[in-house]
């Protein structure tokens, strides 16, 4: 996932709130990093997940 060195325009929600409106207050978690926490909430064992990383199926 490239990273980007310059600000970027992020779009923001369409109105303005009363008491000061959206912020973005930190950066996005990184690509993968609640896939085990939410496969396993829906089920998976660690084998399922293992297997589905090796496959390519998930990161």
């Amino acid at each position: 996932m490239p990273r980007v060195s310059k600000a970027v325009a992020v779009p923001l929600a369409a109105f303005e709130s009363a008491h000061g409106g959206p912020s973005i207050e930190r950066p996005p978690a990184r690509l993968g990093k609640h896939t085990d926490e939410v496969l396993t909430q829906i089920g998976y064992d660690a084998g399922e997940i293992v297997a589905l990383r090796k496959a390519g199926a998930i990161r």
